[in-house]
């Protein structure tokens, strides 16, 4: 480490602003030392929030050093931080999230802090749920015939993990049903629809390139325009994909439900997201000569080891680039030009290399979220949402700053990578853990960030981990659509910044109870808290517990990314 200069803050306010505006600035492998002086906390409180701090600013542990000296009336604490060399994608998800400014959304790292040390107890609070591994609910009843077949499927499903925005347009038509009762979840609805599609078939690029919405509305059960049409002039209830009836006024889980005619057409709006990622994923597999998405993981797997281990992000390029021409055979060796199989080698793969593969291969990984926006345009976002009437539609229409493409990232666009993170954590679980697929036990796991879905912000900001700002509160608690843009994407990379925080401030303290819990709900678990283990702790304990489980969540539609 690189010696670096040495200040004194005058109290922990002035040491968050000082290690904030330096650490931010500093090159790799450079590092800056802050003194301060604490009363009413402890060495292992100083500890934590000097490691909330560190990881609010993006940093791993080992980037932290703290120094506590008791003193008659209190501490002085010595705080050092320290840019790392080299960076991966993965890094630069948690960095820019950690980087981004935004007068909508705060960090409170004191909180943070203090919210770290009471993880235990939410940890052995009961969930009501399964203790099954995640990994293991999975295509139970799915017959695959193949290593690759089964690898496709995971791989189809995560890349259609979104839809979090229609929860009332699901629970009105009694889709996404819930073990602990109520309807609404996305993830439920694309977990059935994936299973059934893999058992008509497998999931083949030749299959996703020509997928119809019409195969949507079968499998999905989500209504395509000649069901909905059907169903809104009651002329025929025959073949509309729907169980239960249409409430008028109240979904199954209690929150206000839509009309059908405006639930229908939102469904079938989510028919047609759900239809254009298969069908670009599949397009995109056909131009790089893969015949599936499993063919692709497979592929990466026998170049893995084509760079060294920590090399940058267009190091991983190497490999996905070979993935992209490579052709995979049903034993899980690559070909060669001569159709020869080449047996991989047994290095393990990297999480950093899977998910820049998935995200430069697969449209719908691509999850790079718009940002660039000032306090000038929130302010103008917030006037305008204040003259409207209140209404869904312009509450939507104040909260778009700027919009999302879903096809290419804009250059300014923040990385958060959610679902490709998604794929290297399930992949890990279900193939690598149990030794399956040695190549699979994915090394990097450390790097992975929170998966910044709608549930994370709300339980974050009910601990008061996150700080919204006035107008955004009401604008949640309405149910108004937030719109792509700005707005959106702060609360999603403050969520994920606000985990980096908690994360150190556990390893900071020495606290491992919260990952034993964890580990014992069968997440992946490189050792301290890992970002896998706080999700489950989030979202699977917090998430569905009583407090949080009605919280208001933000609303957004028309994307691919959560």
């Amino acid at each position: 480490m690189s010696g670096g200069p040495s200040v004194v803050a005058r109290d922990f306010d002035e040491l968050e602003a000082l290690l904030t505006r330096a650490g931010r600035a500093l090159s790799p492998g450079e590092a800056v030392s802050v003194r301060v002086e604490l009363d009413a906390v402890d060495c292992a409180g100083a500890h934590r929030l000097v490691g909330a701090l560190a990881g609010r600013l993006g940093l791993a542990a080992r980037d932290v050093t703290c120094v506590a000296r008791e003193l008659s009336h209190g501490l002085t604490v010595t705080a050092t931080v320290r840019r790392p060399d080299g960076e991966t994608i993965l890094d630069a998800v948690r960095h820019g999230c950690c980087a981004l400014e935004s007068p909508a959304v705060h960090v409170d790292v004191r909180a943070c802090a203090a919210f770290a040390l009471a993880l235990a107890a939410h940890a052995r609070a009961p969930t009501g749920e399964s203790e099954a591994p995640y990994h293991e609910a999975l295509f139970r009843d799915v017959a695959f015939a193949t290593l690759e077949d089964e690898i496709s499927a995971l791989v189809t499903l995560e890349m259609l993990n979104f839809g979090s925005g229609y929860k009332r347009d699901l629970a009105a038509a009694g889709l996404g049903r819930y073990k602990y009762g109520g309807a609404g979840s996305a993830f439920v609805v694309m977990l059935e629809g994936t299973e059934a599609a893999a058992r008509a078939g497998p999931l083949t690029t030749e299959r996703m390139a020509a997928w119809t919405a019409s195969e949507t509305a079968r499998h999905f059960r989500l209504p395509d325009h000649a069901h909905a049409a059907a169903a809104v002039t009651r002329e025929s209830r025959v073949g509309v994909p729907f169980s239960t009836g249409w409430p008028d006024h109240r979904g199954s889980d209690g929150e206000d439900a839509p009309g059908l005619a405006q639930a229908l057409s939102a469904l079938v709006e989510l028919n047609g997201l759900v239809t254009s990622a298969l069908r670009s994923a599949g397009a995109a597999l056909q131009s790089r000569a893969l015949r599936s998405a499993g063919a692709l993981v497979l592929a990466l797997l026998g170049d893995a080891a084509l760079a060294p281990d920590g090399a940058p992000a267009g190091a991983a390029s190497a490999a996905a680039a070979a993935a992209r021409h490579a052709v995979v055979d049903a034993r899980g060796g690559a070909c060669g030009a001569d159709g020869g199989v080449r047996r991989a080698p047994a290095a393990p793969l990297h999480a950093a290399r899977l998910v820049e593969a998935a995200y430069r291969t697969l449209p719908p990984f691509a999850d790079f979220a718009p940002r660039g926006g000032d306090a000038h345009a929130w302010r103008v976002v917030a006037a305008r949402a204040g003259k409207g009437t209140g209404s869904r539609a312009d509450g939507a229409r104040a909260a778009a700053p700027c919009a999302t493409e879903e096809r290419n990232p804009p250059c300014a666009a923040l990385p958060i990578l959610k679902k490709a993170q998604l794929l290297a954590s399930s992949l890990h679980a279900r193939f690598g853990e149990g030794a399956r697929e040695p190549r699979l036990r994915l090394r990097g796991l450390e790097l992975l960030t929170v998966a910044a879905d709608p549930v994370l912000p709300a339980v974050l900001h009910a601990e008061g981990c996150l700080v919204y700002d006035p107008w955004l509160v009401r604008h949640i608690r309405d149910g108004a659509e937030l719109a792509p843009g700005d707005v959106e994407t702060a609360i999603r990379a403050s969520a994920i910044a606000a985990c980096e925080a908690i994360r150190a401030a556990v390893g900071a303290d020495g606290a491992d109870h919260a990952a034993g819990a964890a580990r014992a709900r069968g997440s992946a678990s490189t050792g301290a808290l890992s970002a896998s283990e706080l999700d489950v702790l989030l979202w699977g304990v917090l998430g569905k517990s009583e407090r949080h489980r009605h919280a208001p969540r933000h609303v957004t539609r028309r994307i691919w990314w959560h």
